[in-house]
């Protein structure tokens, strides 16, 4: 997704990482949610499910993540960069939410989870509909 302002981007252990700005022609991703967001209000966002859309060496590419009802923390919030970040985080409702959500998830020694994400890449323009479809048939398994 082209950006116009430089980052710089700070991981957990405080490593900082800059990021120029973006631009040309060949740079044509945007990011969309379920909830109408584009661009990079997608960011930290909660929803369902996320999509990339762009154009890669010519030909039109969709990029879709779901995320599932059963898991922990759903809807999940976003991570959606314009350098290509493109994730899905289940457990950081305090960073997100600006403290106004916690979730404090204990996974006992031994013990296990499951997460269940589907990703979707098609060679084609797929529209917000269609995501949704595909959505709300892997809700149901």
């Amino acid at each position: 997704m082209p950006s116009k302002e430089p980052g710089i981007f700070v991981d957990a252990h405080g490593n900082k990482t800059k990021v120029d700005p973006s631009s040309g022609a060949n740079i044509s991703g945007m990011y969309y949610n379920s909830n109408g967001i584009k661009g990079d209000s997608v960011w930290s966002s909660k929803a369902p499910w996320a999509m990339l859309k762009g154009v890669k060496d010519h030909k039109n590419i969709t990029i879709a993540i779901f995320d599932h009802p059963r898991n922990t923390g759903y809807p999940s919030y976003w991570h959606a960069r314009g350098y290509g970040l493109f994730a899905i985080n289940p457990l950081g409702r305090t960073i997100f939410s600006n403290g106004k959500e916690t979730l404090n998830y204990t996974l006992k020694p031994g013990g296990s989870v499951t997460f269940r994400y589907r990703v979707s890449i098609a060679s084609r323009d797929m529209n917000a509909p269609e995501i949704d479809a595909l959505s709300k048939d892997f809700q149901k398994q």
